[in-house]
Protein backbone atom coordinates (compact mmCIF):
# COMPACT_ATOMS: atom_id res chain seq x y z
CA UNK A 1 0.00 0.00 0.00
CA UNK A 2 1.16 3.37 -0.67
CA UNK A 3 1.24 5.77 1.65
CA UNK A 4 3.50 8.69 0.61
CA UNK A 5 2.43 12.69 0.39
CA UNK A 6 3.06 14.10 -2.35
CA UNK A 7 3.04 18.20 -3.43
CA UNK A 8 4.02 20.00 -6.49
CA UNK A 9 4.28 23.35 -6.82
CA UNK A 10 5.78 25.26 -10.34
CA UNK A 11 9.26 27.01 -9.74
CA UNK A 12 9.70 28.47 -13.01
CA UNK A 13 6.97 28.39 -16.03
CA UNK A 14 8.07 24.95 -17.10
CA UNK A 15 9.92 24.04 -14.24
CA UNK A 16 8.15 22.07 -11.51
CA UNK A 17 9.04 20.90 -8.13
CA UNK A 18 7.53 17.59 -7.03
CA UNK A 19 8.42 16.77 -3.20
CA UNK A 20 7.33 12.98 -2.04
CA UNK A 21 7.46 12.23 1.72
CA UNK A 22 8.07 8.82 2.69
CA UNK A 23 5.93 8.83 5.54
CA UNK A 24 3.18 11.22 6.58
CA UNK A 25 2.18 12.60 9.20
CA UNK A 26 6.36 12.64 10.64
CA UNK A 27 6.58 12.12 14.40
CA UNK A 28 8.85 14.06 16.36
CA UNK A 29 12.03 12.34 17.24
CA UNK A 30 11.99 10.55 13.69
CA UNK A 31 13.22 11.28 10.37
CA UNK A 32 12.06 13.17 7.60
CA UNK A 33 12.48 11.13 4.38
CA UNK A 34 12.01 13.05 0.99
CA UNK A 35 12.11 12.77 -2.47
CA UNK A 36 12.53 16.20 -4.27
CA UNK A 37 12.27 16.26 -8.28
CA UNK A 38 13.23 19.25 -10.78
CA UNK A 39 10.54 18.51 -13.68
CA UNK A 40 10.64 20.37 -17.17
CA UNK A 41 7.53 20.61 -18.20
CA UNK A 42 8.28 20.56 -22.04
CA UNK A 43 8.03 18.03 -24.20
CA UNK A 44 10.73 15.02 -23.95
CA UNK A 45 13.51 15.30 -26.01
CA UNK A 46 13.24 13.05 -29.42
CA UNK A 47 16.89 12.46 -30.10
CA UNK A 48 16.38 8.92 -30.08
CA UNK A 49 13.54 8.70 -32.86
CA UNK A 50 14.67 8.55 -36.68
CA UNK A 51 15.82 10.50 -38.87
CA UNK A 52 13.01 9.43 -40.77
CA UNK A 53 10.37 9.89 -38.42
CA UNK A 54 11.70 13.37 -38.40
CA UNK A 55 11.27 13.82 -42.09
CA UNK A 56 7.58 12.43 -42.23
CA UNK A 57 6.74 14.62 -39.50
CA UNK A 58 8.91 17.94 -41.59
CA UNK A 59 6.48 16.53 -44.82
CA UNK A 60 3.01 16.18 -42.62
CA UNK A 61 4.06 19.63 -40.96
CA UNK A 62 4.47 21.32 -45.00
CA UNK A 63 0.95 19.22 -45.70
CA UNK A 64 -0.59 21.01 -42.89
CA UNK A 65 0.54 24.49 -43.92
CA UNK A 66 -0.93 24.19 -47.78
CA UNK A 67 -4.17 22.55 -46.56
CA UNK A 68 -4.27 25.63 -44.18
CA UNK A 69 -3.88 27.87 -46.84
CA UNK A 70 -6.35 26.59 -48.97
CA UNK A 71 -8.68 26.14 -46.00
CA UNK A 72 -11.26 28.71 -46.89
CA UNK A 73 -11.62 26.81 -50.13
CA UNK A 74 -11.78 23.21 -48.37
CA UNK A 75 -13.62 24.17 -44.80
CA UNK A 76 -17.47 23.54 -44.71
CA UNK A 77 -19.41 27.06 -44.69
CA UNK A 78 -20.08 26.72 -41.03
CA UNK A 79 -16.68 26.40 -40.02
CA UNK A 80 -14.03 28.34 -38.49
CA UNK A 81 -12.12 29.48 -42.00
CA UNK A 82 -15.62 29.13 -43.49
CA UNK A 83 -16.68 31.66 -46.39
CA UNK A 84 -19.54 33.29 -44.26
CA UNK A 85 -17.42 34.08 -41.43
CA UNK A 86 -14.63 35.69 -43.91
CA UNK A 87 -17.41 38.11 -45.41
CA UNK A 88 -18.28 38.75 -41.80
CA UNK A 89 -14.34 39.69 -40.63
CA UNK A 90 -13.16 42.53 -41.84
CA UNK A 91 -9.21 42.41 -43.29
CA UNK A 92 -7.90 44.04 -40.37
CA UNK A 93 -9.33 41.88 -37.67
CA UNK A 94 -8.53 38.84 -39.48
CA UNK A 95 -4.93 39.74 -39.45
CA UNK A 96 -4.82 40.20 -35.64
CA UNK A 97 -6.07 36.79 -35.37
CA UNK A 98 -4.03 35.38 -37.24
CA UNK A 99 -1.29 37.21 -35.75
CA UNK A 100 -2.29 35.89 -31.96
CA UNK A 101 -2.06 32.24 -33.90
CA UNK A 102 0.90 32.49 -34.82
CA UNK A 103 1.93 33.70 -31.05
CA UNK A 104 -0.09 30.70 -29.63
CA UNK A 105 2.03 28.54 -32.03
CA UNK A 106 5.55 29.60 -30.48
CA UNK A 107 4.41 29.11 -26.96
CA UNK A 108 5.28 25.64 -26.97
CA UNK A 109 8.71 26.47 -27.98
CA UNK A 110 8.90 28.93 -25.05
CA UNK A 111 8.06 25.83 -23.04
CA UNK A 112 10.45 23.79 -24.42
CA UNK A 113 13.58 26.04 -23.14
CA UNK A 114 16.20 24.13 -21.43
CA UNK A 115 16.53 25.84 -17.86
CA UNK A 116 19.68 26.52 -15.91
CA UNK A 117 20.01 26.74 -11.92
CA UNK A 118 23.19 28.57 -10.44
CA UNK A 119 22.14 26.02 -7.42
CA UNK A 120 19.72 24.52 -5.12
CA UNK A 121 19.12 24.20 -1.47
CA UNK A 122 16.56 22.41 0.91
CA UNK A 123 15.73 23.11 4.46
CA UNK A 124 13.28 22.70 7.16
CA UNK A 125 11.63 25.14 8.66
CA UNK A 126 8.98 25.04 12.15
CA UNK A 127 7.26 28.43 13.26
CA UNK A 128 4.11 29.27 14.84
CA UNK A 129 1.71 32.16 14.31
CA UNK A 130 -0.68 33.80 17.11
CA UNK A 131 -3.76 36.64 17.49
CA UNK A 132 -2.49 39.60 19.14
CA UNK A 133 -5.72 40.14 20.45
CA UNK A 134 -5.58 36.42 22.74
CA UNK A 135 -1.73 36.45 22.89
CA UNK A 136 0.43 39.42 24.33
CA UNK A 137 2.93 39.50 20.98
CA UNK A 138 5.33 41.93 23.71
CA UNK A 139 6.40 38.87 25.45
CA UNK A 140 7.04 36.95 22.08
CA UNK A 141 9.34 39.63 20.59
CA UNK A 142 12.35 38.45 22.61
CA UNK A 143 11.51 34.96 21.04
CA UNK A 144 11.20 36.03 17.24
CA UNK A 145 15.33 38.54 18.27
CA UNK A 146 16.92 35.09 19.63
CA UNK A 147 15.30 33.31 16.51
CA UNK A 148 17.68 35.19 14.28
CA UNK A 149 20.58 33.18 12.36
CA UNK A 150 22.58 35.24 10.18
CA UNK A 151 20.21 38.43 10.27
CA UNK A 152 17.36 36.02 9.00
CA UNK A 153 14.28 35.05 11.28
CA UNK A 154 14.72 31.36 11.80
CA UNK A 155 17.38 31.53 9.20
CA UNK A 156 14.86 32.18 6.02
CA UNK A 157 15.54 33.21 2.95
CA UNK A 158 13.47 36.52 2.81
CA UNK A 159 12.77 37.14 6.25
CA UNK A 160 15.55 39.36 6.49
CA UNK A 161 16.22 41.34 10.08
CA UNK A 162 15.38 45.06 10.13
CA UNK A 163 18.37 47.13 11.36
CA UNK A 164 15.68 50.11 11.47
CA UNK A 165 13.69 49.57 14.68
CA UNK A 166 11.52 51.73 13.04
CA UNK A 167 11.18 49.29 10.00
CA UNK A 168 9.20 46.87 12.34
CA UNK A 169 10.90 43.38 13.32
CA UNK A 170 11.59 42.58 8.87
CA UNK A 171 13.53 45.05 6.89
CA UNK A 172 12.71 43.15 3.46
CA UNK A 173 10.67 40.18 2.19
CA UNK A 174 11.64 38.17 -0.91
CA UNK A 175 9.04 36.05 -3.12
CA UNK A 176 8.67 32.74 -1.35
CA UNK A 177 8.09 34.21 1.81
CA UNK A 178 4.63 34.10 0.37
CA UNK A 179 4.15 30.66 0.49
CA UNK A 180 3.95 31.05 4.65
CA UNK A 181 0.63 32.96 5.08
CA UNK A 182 -0.95 31.53 1.62
CA UNK A 183 -0.11 34.49 -0.25
CA UNK A 184 0.72 35.45 -3.98
CA UNK A 185 3.90 36.71 -4.63
CA UNK A 186 2.38 39.96 -6.14
CA UNK A 187 0.56 40.65 -2.84
CA UNK A 188 4.19 40.57 -1.17
CA UNK A 189 5.22 43.59 -2.33
CA UNK A 190 8.31 45.01 0.23
CA UNK A 191 6.34 48.10 0.88
CA UNK A 192 3.40 46.73 1.53
CA UNK A 193 3.45 47.32 5.39
CA UNK A 194 0.23 45.22 5.78
CA UNK A 195 2.24 41.76 5.01
CA UNK A 196 5.13 43.00 7.13
CA UNK A 197 2.67 43.48 10.13
CA UNK A 198 1.51 40.07 9.17
CA UNK A 199 4.49 38.64 9.48
CA UNK A 200 5.36 39.92 12.50
CA UNK A 201 2.98 37.68 14.04
CA UNK A 202 5.35 34.88 12.96
CA UNK A 203 7.60 33.15 15.19
CA UNK A 204 10.69 30.38 14.15
CA UNK A 205 11.37 27.74 16.98
CA UNK A 206 12.62 24.91 14.76
CA UNK A 207 14.66 25.23 11.64
CA UNK A 208 17.69 23.18 9.95
CA UNK A 209 20.88 24.84 7.78
CA UNK A 210 20.32 24.93 4.23
CA UNK A 211 21.67 21.53 2.61
CA UNK A 212 22.61 21.68 -0.77
CA UNK A 213 21.02 20.29 -3.18
CA UNK A 214 23.06 20.83 -6.63
CA UNK A 215 25.47 23.28 -8.43
CA UNK A 216 24.72 24.20 -11.43
CA UNK A 217 21.77 21.92 -12.54
CA UNK A 218 20.69 22.14 -16.49
CA UNK A 219 17.60 20.84 -17.11
CA UNK A 220 16.64 19.96 -21.01
CA UNK A 221 12.89 19.70 -22.00
CA UNK A 222 11.15 17.01 -20.49
CA UNK A 223 14.31 16.08 -18.14
CA UNK A 224 13.88 15.15 -14.52
CA UNK A 225 16.10 15.49 -11.95
CA UNK A 226 15.71 13.61 -8.78
CA UNK A 227 17.40 14.18 -5.12
CA UNK A 228 17.35 12.70 -1.85
CA UNK A 229 17.01 14.43 1.81
CA UNK A 230 16.63 12.91 5.01
CA UNK A 231 17.00 14.88 8.54
CA UNK A 232 15.81 13.31 11.94
CA UNK A 233 13.64 15.51 13.89
CA UNK A 234 14.09 16.79 17.29
CA UNK A 235 12.06 14.80 19.76
CA UNK A 236 10.32 17.65 21.43
CA UNK A 237 8.97 19.36 18.60
CA UNK A 238 5.17 20.12 19.28
CA UNK A 239 2.70 18.56 16.59
CA UNK A 240 1.04 20.61 13.34
CA UNK A 241 -2.11 22.71 14.33
CA UNK A 242 -4.09 25.10 13.31
CA UNK A 243 -6.48 26.34 16.23
CA UNK A 244 -8.59 29.24 16.28
CA UNK A 245 -5.84 31.89 17.78
CA UNK A 246 -2.40 29.86 16.92
CA UNK A 247 -1.21 27.89 14.40
CA UNK A 248 1.72 25.50 14.09
CA UNK A 249 3.04 25.07 10.73
CA UNK A 250 6.43 23.18 9.39
CA UNK A 251 7.73 23.36 5.85
CA UNK A 252 10.09 21.72 3.45
CA UNK A 253 11.69 24.76 1.90
CA UNK A 254 13.38 24.40 -1.67
CA UNK A 255 15.03 27.36 -3.02
CA UNK A 256 16.96 27.92 -6.11
CA UNK A 257 19.15 30.57 -8.25
CA UNK A 258 18.62 30.98 -11.90
CA UNK A 259 22.20 31.22 -13.61
CA UNK A 260 22.16 35.29 -14.52
CA UNK A 261 24.51 37.94 -13.91
CA UNK A 262 22.43 38.77 -10.63
CA UNK A 263 21.32 35.67 -9.08
CA UNK A 264 17.44 35.69 -7.64
CA UNK A 265 16.57 32.81 -5.52
CA UNK A 266 13.76 31.10 -5.71
CA UNK A 267 11.91 29.71 -3.06
CA UNK A 268 9.36 27.03 -2.11
CA UNK A 269 7.31 26.29 0.64
CA UNK A 270 5.85 22.62 1.03
CA UNK A 271 3.75 21.47 4.30
CA UNK A 272 4.81 19.06 6.34
CA UNK A 273 2.61 17.31 9.08
CA UNK A 274 4.01 16.41 12.40
CA UNK A 275 2.88 14.28 15.01
CA UNK A 276 4.18 14.54 19.10
CA UNK A 277 6.59 12.02 20.29
CA UNK A 278 4.78 9.29 22.13
CA UNK A 279 7.29 6.78 23.93
CA UNK A 280 6.49 3.38 25.36
CA UNK A 281 5.29 4.56 28.60
CA UNK A 282 2.83 6.98 27.32
CA UNK A 283 3.96 10.35 27.62
CA UNK A 284 3.97 12.97 25.39
CA UNK A 285 6.75 16.05 26.15
CA UNK A 286 5.68 19.71 26.96
CA UNK A 287 7.16 21.87 23.91
CA UNK A 288 9.07 25.06 24.46
CA UNK A 289 8.25 27.53 21.69
CA UNK A 290 10.23 30.10 23.33
CA UNK A 291 13.78 27.98 22.97
CA UNK A 292 14.82 28.04 19.13
CA UNK A 293 16.24 24.89 17.55
CA UNK A 294 18.49 25.31 15.36
CA UNK A 295 20.24 21.68 13.52
CA UNK A 296 23.77 22.10 11.87
CA UNK A 297 24.81 20.24 8.78
CA UNK A 298 26.25 17.99 10.96
CA UNK A 299 23.05 16.45 12.77
CA UNK A 300 21.65 16.29 9.09
CA UNK A 301 21.98 12.51 9.05
CA UNK A 302 21.86 12.55 5.09
CA UNK A 303 23.13 15.02 3.22
CA UNK A 304 20.73 15.80 0.07
CA UNK A 305 22.38 13.75 -2.87
CA UNK A 306 21.38 12.85 -6.56
CA UNK A 307 20.12 9.84 -7.73
CA UNK A 308 19.13 9.00 -11.24
CA UNK A 309 15.60 8.65 -12.58
CA UNK A 310 12.68 10.37 -12.71
CA UNK A 311 9.05 9.30 -11.44
CA UNK A 312 9.70 5.56 -10.83
CA UNK A 313 12.92 5.99 -8.65
CA UNK A 314 11.05 4.75 -5.06
CA UNK A 315 12.44 5.25 -1.84
CA UNK A 316 13.45 1.44 -1.63
CA UNK A 317 15.31 1.74 -4.57
CA UNK A 318 17.52 4.85 -2.91
CA UNK A 319 17.88 3.30 0.30
CA UNK A 320 19.23 0.24 -1.28
CA UNK A 321 21.47 2.22 -3.94
CA UNK A 322 22.59 4.68 -1.47
CA UNK A 323 21.40 4.61 1.94
CA UNK A 324 21.17 1.46 3.43
CA UNK A 325 21.26 1.22 6.94
CA UNK A 326 23.91 -1.30 8.23
CA UNK A 327 22.13 -4.13 10.20
CA UNK A 328 22.75 -5.82 13.34
CA UNK A 329 25.26 -8.80 13.32
CA UNK A 330 24.72 -11.86 14.90
CA UNK A 331 27.93 -11.16 17.00
CA UNK A 332 26.33 -7.83 17.91
CA UNK A 333 22.96 -9.27 18.93
CA UNK A 334 24.98 -12.20 21.09
CA UNK A 335 26.25 -9.72 22.67
CA UNK A 336 23.50 -7.63 23.76
CA UNK A 337 21.73 -10.33 24.75
CA UNK A 338 24.29 -11.47 26.99
CA UNK A 339 24.38 -8.62 28.60
CA UNK A 340 20.53 -7.61 29.05
CA UNK A 341 21.08 -10.85 30.90
CA UNK A 342 24.14 -10.15 32.75
CA UNK A 343 21.84 -7.34 34.23
CA UNK A 344 18.67 -9.35 34.75
CA UNK A 345 20.65 -10.95 37.30
CA UNK A 346 22.46 -8.20 38.93
CA UNK A 347 19.23 -6.38 39.85
CA UNK A 348 16.90 -8.19 42.32
CA UNK A 349 13.86 -6.72 40.37
CA UNK A 350 13.06 -9.30 37.71
CA UNK A 351 12.13 -7.51 34.03
CA UNK A 352 10.72 -8.70 31.04
CA UNK A 353 12.86 -8.63 27.99
CA UNK A 354 11.76 -5.94 25.78
CA UNK A 355 12.25 -6.24 21.69
CA UNK A 356 13.13 -2.39 21.80
CA UNK A 357 16.77 -3.81 23.12
CA UNK A 358 17.19 -5.67 19.96
CA UNK A 359 15.05 -4.02 17.22
CA UNK A 360 14.37 -0.77 16.78
CA UNK A 361 10.52 0.26 16.93
CA UNK A 362 9.41 3.81 15.54
CA UNK A 363 6.25 5.63 17.12
CA UNK A 364 3.31 3.62 15.40
CA UNK A 365 4.58 0.48 16.52
CA UNK A 366 5.26 2.02 20.31
CA UNK A 367 1.50 3.74 20.17
CA UNK A 368 -0.31 0.53 18.97
CA UNK A 369 1.73 -1.50 21.35
CA UNK A 370 0.84 1.33 24.39
CA UNK A 371 -3.02 1.21 23.14
CA UNK A 372 -3.66 -2.48 23.02
CA UNK A 373 -1.91 -3.23 26.05
CA UNK A 374 -4.17 -1.00 27.81
CA UNK A 375 -7.00 -2.63 26.02
CA UNK A 376 -5.88 -5.99 27.31
CA UNK A 377 -5.42 -4.70 30.61
CA UNK A 378 -8.39 -2.65 31.28
CA UNK A 379 -6.68 -0.83 33.66
CA UNK A 380 -3.54 2.07 33.95
CA UNK A 381 -0.67 1.54 36.43
CA UNK A 382 -1.50 4.41 38.75
CA UNK A 383 2.16 4.31 40.50
CA UNK A 384 3.23 6.31 37.37
CA UNK A 385 3.95 9.70 37.97
CA UNK A 386 2.22 11.66 35.10
CA UNK A 387 5.25 14.59 34.96
CA UNK A 388 8.91 12.89 34.54
CA UNK A 389 12.12 15.14 33.76
CA UNK A 390 13.75 13.37 30.92
CA UNK A 391 17.37 14.99 29.21
CA UNK A 392 16.10 18.34 30.72
CA UNK A 393 12.53 18.26 29.41
CA UNK A 394 9.08 17.80 30.64
CA UNK A 395 7.28 15.11 29.78
CA UNK A 396 3.44 14.08 30.55
CA UNK A 397 1.13 11.12 30.87
CA UNK A 398 -1.28 10.94 28.02
CA UNK A 399 -3.95 8.83 29.74
CA UNK A 400 -4.42 8.92 33.29
CA UNK A 401 -7.10 7.05 34.03
CA UNK A 402 -9.84 4.37 32.33
CA UNK A 403 -13.49 5.71 32.13
CA UNK A 404 -15.83 5.06 30.18
CA UNK A 405 -19.18 6.08 31.62
CA UNK A 406 -20.33 8.97 33.37
CA UNK A 407 -23.39 9.70 34.82
CA UNK A 408 -24.85 12.85 34.26
CA UNK A 409 -27.19 15.16 36.58
CA UNK A 410 -28.66 17.93 37.68
CA UNK A 411 -28.54 19.17 41.13
CA UNK A 412 -28.59 15.54 41.92
CA UNK A 413 -31.30 14.54 39.60
CA UNK A 414 -29.87 12.09 37.16
CA UNK A 415 -30.37 13.24 33.39
CA UNK A 416 -28.70 10.32 31.24
CA UNK A 417 -25.79 7.79 31.65
CA UNK A 418 -23.32 8.19 28.97
CA UNK A 419 -21.09 5.66 27.31
CA UNK A 420 -18.25 5.53 25.37
CA UNK A 421 -16.86 2.32 23.85
CA UNK A 422 -13.28 2.73 24.39
CA UNK A 423 -11.32 5.04 27.45
CA UNK A 424 -9.59 6.92 24.58
CA UNK A 425 -9.41 7.99 21.01
CA UNK A 426 -7.17 7.99 17.70
CA UNK A 427 -6.71 10.77 15.15
CA UNK A 428 -9.00 8.85 12.31
CA UNK A 429 -10.95 6.58 14.29
CA UNK A 430 -15.05 6.76 15.31
CA UNK A 431 -16.15 8.25 18.74
CA UNK A 432 -19.01 5.78 19.48
CA UNK A 433 -21.19 6.52 22.80
CA UNK A 434 -24.71 5.60 23.63
CA UNK A 435 -27.22 7.52 26.04
CA UNK A 436 -29.09 5.72 28.97
CA UNK A 437 -32.45 8.30 28.91
CA UNK A 438 -35.09 5.73 30.01
CA UNK A 439 -36.11 6.60 33.40
CA UNK A 440 -34.28 9.37 34.76
CA UNK A 441 -34.94 11.32 37.32
CA UNK A 442 -35.52 14.68 34.52
CA UNK A 443 -36.71 14.67 31.28
CA UNK A 444 -35.14 15.51 27.69
CA UNK A 445 -36.84 16.85 24.53
CA UNK A 446 -33.42 16.78 22.96
CA UNK A 447 -29.46 17.03 23.10
CA UNK A 448 -27.20 19.09 20.96
CA UNK A 449 -23.74 16.93 20.31
CA UNK A 450 -20.33 17.84 19.64
CA UNK A 451 -16.58 17.19 19.13
CA UNK A 452 -14.81 20.23 20.12
CA UNK A 453 -10.79 21.05 20.25
CA UNK A 454 -10.15 23.20 23.26
CA UNK A 455 -7.68 25.98 23.33
CA UNK A 456 -6.08 27.32 26.23
CA UNK A 457 -3.57 29.91 26.45
CA UNK A 458 -1.06 30.17 29.82
CA UNK A 459 -2.04 33.44 31.68
CA UNK A 460 1.71 34.77 31.36
CA UNK A 461 0.98 35.38 27.98
CA UNK A 462 -2.71 36.41 28.03
CA UNK A 463 -3.20 39.62 26.38
CA UNK A 464 -6.54 40.47 28.20
CA UNK A 465 -5.89 40.62 31.81
CA UNK A 466 -9.61 40.50 32.10
CA UNK A 467 -8.95 36.74 30.98
CA UNK A 468 -12.31 37.03 29.28
CA UNK A 469 -10.76 36.20 25.54
CA UNK A 470 -8.53 33.57 26.81
CA UNK A 471 -11.15 31.35 28.24
CA UNK A 472 -10.96 27.81 26.55
CA UNK A 473 -11.23 28.96 22.67
CA UNK A 474 -13.20 25.88 21.11
CA UNK A 475 -13.13 24.90 17.55
CA UNK A 476 -15.75 21.86 16.80
CA UNK A 477 -15.38 19.33 14.54
CA UNK A 478 -18.52 17.70 14.55
CA UNK A 479 -22.35 19.31 15.60
CA UNK A 480 -25.60 17.54 15.26
CA UNK A 481 -28.51 17.81 17.39
CA UNK A 482 -30.97 14.79 18.32
CA UNK A 483 -34.51 14.87 19.28
CA UNK A 484 -34.82 12.03 22.23
CA UNK A 485 -39.27 12.34 22.32
CA UNK A 486 -39.95 8.79 23.70
CA UNK A 487 -36.29 7.64 22.85
CA UNK A 488 -34.88 5.12 26.16
CA UNK A 489 -31.31 4.70 24.07
CA UNK A 490 -29.42 6.76 21.43
CA UNK A 491 -26.42 5.45 19.66
CA UNK A 492 -24.25 8.28 18.45
CA UNK A 493 -21.06 7.67 16.43
CA UNK A 494 -18.61 10.38 15.55
CA UNK A 495 -15.53 10.64 13.45
CA UNK A 496 -12.42 12.21 14.17
CA UNK A 497 -11.15 14.20 11.19
CA UNK A 498 -7.61 12.53 9.77
CA UNK A 499 -6.22 16.26 9.10
CA UNK A 500 -6.89 16.93 13.34
CA UNK A 501 -4.17 17.19 15.34
CA UNK A 502 -3.98 14.92 18.99
CA UNK A 503 -4.06 16.14 22.20
CA UNK A 504 -0.48 18.16 23.10
CA UNK A 505 0.93 20.70 25.41
CA UNK A 506 3.07 23.68 25.41
CA UNK A 507 4.57 26.46 27.53
CA UNK A 508 2.32 28.82 25.86
CA UNK A 509 -0.71 27.25 25.20
CA UNK A 510 -2.44 23.28 25.33
CA UNK A 511 -4.68 21.83 23.52
CA UNK A 512 -7.20 19.16 24.72
CA UNK A 513 -10.57 17.24 23.06
CA UNK A 514 -13.91 17.70 24.63
CA UNK A 515 -17.32 15.79 24.08
CA UNK A 516 -19.69 19.42 24.63
CA UNK A 517 -23.41 17.93 25.60
CA UNK A 518 -26.49 20.74 25.31
CA UNK A 519 -29.27 18.90 27.00
CA UNK A 520 -33.00 20.46 26.71
CA UNK A 521 -35.14 19.97 29.81
CA UNK A 522 -38.62 20.34 30.15
CA UNK A 523 -41.00 18.78 32.97
CA UNK A 524 -43.81 20.20 31.09
CA UNK A 525 -46.43 18.02 29.46
CA UNK A 526 -46.05 17.32 25.75
CA UNK A 527 -49.63 16.91 24.75
CA UNK A 528 -52.65 18.50 25.55
CA UNK A 529 -56.56 17.19 25.66
CA UNK A 530 -58.57 18.85 23.09
CA UNK A 531 -61.71 16.51 23.63
CA UNK A 532 -62.89 13.57 26.02
CA UNK A 533 -65.52 11.70 26.22
CA UNK A 534 -66.89 7.78 27.66
CA UNK A 535 -64.84 6.69 24.38
CA UNK A 536 -61.74 8.06 25.42
CA UNK A 537 -60.00 11.45 24.45
CA UNK A 538 -58.20 13.18 21.95
CA UNK A 539 -54.75 14.46 22.32
CA UNK A 540 -52.85 16.76 20.39
CA UNK A 541 -49.20 18.04 20.79
CA UNK A 542 -48.04 21.24 22.65
CA UNK A 543 -46.69 24.31 19.76
CA UNK A 544 -45.13 25.07 22.89
CA UNK A 545 -43.18 24.34 26.04
CA UNK A 546 -41.24 25.91 28.91
CA UNK A 547 -37.83 24.01 29.15
CA UNK A 548 -34.08 24.83 30.35
CA UNK A 549 -30.98 23.88 29.19
CA UNK A 550 -28.03 22.40 30.26
CA UNK A 551 -24.50 22.32 29.43
CA UNK A 552 -21.55 20.02 30.42
CA UNK A 553 -18.16 19.02 28.87
CA UNK A 554 -16.52 15.55 29.12
CA UNK A 555 -12.64 14.83 28.24
CA UNK A 556 -11.64 12.84 25.78
CA UNK A 557 -8.05 11.70 24.87
CA UNK A 558 -7.26 11.82 22.01
CA UNK A 559 -3.84 10.23 21.00
CA UNK A 560 -2.15 10.21 17.42
CA UNK A 561 -2.86 7.99 14.68
CA UNK A 562 -0.49 4.89 14.25
CA UNK A 563 -2.68 4.47 10.69
CA UNK A 564 -1.04 4.95 7.65
CA UNK A 565 -1.91 7.35 4.95
CA UNK A 566 -1.41 8.54 1.95
CA UNK A 567 -2.51 11.70 -0.02
CA UNK A 568 -1.70 13.72 -3.67
CA UNK A 569 -1.72 17.96 -2.71
CA UNK A 570 -1.32 19.95 -6.20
Amino acid sequence: MLTHAIYNQLLTKNVRIEIVYESSPVFADEEVSAIVRFRHLGEPSKQTIHHNASESNTNGHQEQQQNSAQSHESEPEGGWFGKRISMQLSNATRALFLEEAEKTEKKPALRNRPVDFLSGYVQLSGFFTYDEQVVDGEKLKDFRMKAAVAGRIGGLEGLELSKNLNEGVFGRLTSGIGNLLNTSIDELAAEDQDKKKELEKLVPFFSTSQSLLFSELHLESGEVKTFYFKCKLPKTLPPSYKGSSIGINYHLIVGASLNKSIPKPLNLHFPLKIYPNFDEEGYQPISNLDKFILLPPDKILNEAVQVYGGRRTSFKTIKKVILTEPKLTQNTKKEKFISRIEHLIDNEKDQDLNINDFKGINSKETLTAFTESINNRGEIDENIPVRVQKDGYTFEKQVTKIQTQYIISRNGQSITTLTFSKPFYKIGEEIKLSLDLHDKDLQTTGVLISLESLELIRDSFSADLDMTKTLPRSLAFYKESYPTYNVKNLPVNIPIPLHATPQFKTNIFESRWCLSLKFVLSQDEKYEEVHSDETGSMLNAKENISGTDFICRLPIPVLPSDQDFGGITT
